[in-house]
């Protein structure tokens, strides 16, 4: 499968949101897809929302697409601390999402690889990201790639804190 990797640009917005929402879906509405997984999908994936967060100064979006379209992208916000690694100039990839039918062919390593090279060259000596605790598959994912499990935070969906882990890799 021949894969390009590229900056996203803000005509890319409705694509990116589109691959969101479907990843987002495809990964955390294990059971069913309750009222705040519908809100917070609905308005954290949309065309206008995504333009400027793409536009944004400190925010990089990479795509990852095929002849056929965008199959995933990596979201990489630079300078983003946690306060696990108080030390360090640090990055943080918000979103590593590749459609599931393109999961476990390199997409997703390929993403993470660039995404982290271009952070480092853009001057963070750390990066960091967070996994959801109940998604092994990311958890194992990462650490296949010699990321290093550094602390534990939350994401609030509605009144409900869920668990994850954050990983992180230093420059070498």
């Amino acid at each position: 499968m021949d894969i390009n990797i590229r900056r996203a640009t803000e005509a890319d917005a409705s694509l990116v949101a589109a691959t969101g929402l479907t990843v987002w879906i495809d990964t955390y509405a294990r059971d069913a897809v309750t009222r705040d997984m519908a809100g917070h999908v609905l308005a954290e994936f949309t065309e206008p929302r995504i333009r400027r967060h793409i536009a944004a100064p400190f925010t990089t979006i990479w795509i990852a697409e095929t002849a056929g379209g965008v199959i995933g992208f990596a979201d990489v916000t630079l300078p983003a601390a946690t306060p696990s690694l108080p030390d360090a100039a640090q990055a943080e990839i918000t979103r590593i999402y590749v459609l599931e039918r393109f999961t476990r062919q390199g997409v997703g390593s390929r993403l993470l690889r660039h995404a982290t090279a271009r952070a480092f060259a853009d001057g963070a000596t750390v990066v960091w990201l967070s996994a959801w605790a109940g998604n092994q598959r990311a958890i194992d994912f990462y650490k296949k790639h010699n990321w290093l499990h550094v602390g534990k935070t939350s994401f609030m969906l509605g009144a409900d804190a869920h668990p994850n882990h954050i990983f992180a890799i230093r420059k070498s």
